[in-house]
């Protein structure tokens, strides 16, 4: 039999990924980079949300997570290594609730996910 193909994934205009991202690891690198993957490069933005100060304050061992200034650097220090050709589509934005800009934004037309921020998603599509 043939070998399996592959299609290309899909490219959106605007494409958003959230999180708190404290101490950038394997994990955040790979959903950050699917969400670049998925982003057209030429004409697209990334939007990623940050997790707020504020709102990471009641997660569970919220005063080792590193402050939202950190948090931010990393992320945009990363996507900009990651595709500098991009860096200008790139904006990195506040979080003060778990769905940020979804739900006023109408031009997100694809919202990039891991196991802990689906909840949040299927929210926005309530």
């Amino acid at each position: 039999p043939p070998p399996p193909t592959s299609s290309p994934l899909p490219t959106y205009k605007k494409v958003a990924v959230g999180g708190t991202f404290d101490r950038l690891h394997y994990g955040h690198r790979r959903l950050l980079t699917l969400a670049v993957g998925l982003c057209d490069t030429r004409t697209g933005a990334l939007l990623v949300g940050v997790a707020s100060d504020s709102m990471v304050a009641n997660k569970s061992g919220s005063r080792l997570i590193q402050p939202e200034a950190v948090r931010t650097g990393a992320v945009v220090g990363f996507l900009g290594r990651l595709c500098p050709g991009f860096k200008n589509g790139v904006r990195a934005t506040r979080l003060d609730t778990p769905v940020g800009a979804l739900t006023t934004d109408p031009d997100i037309d694809c919202l990039v996910c891991s196991s802990e921020t689906v909840g949040a998603a299927e929210k926005v599509n309530e």
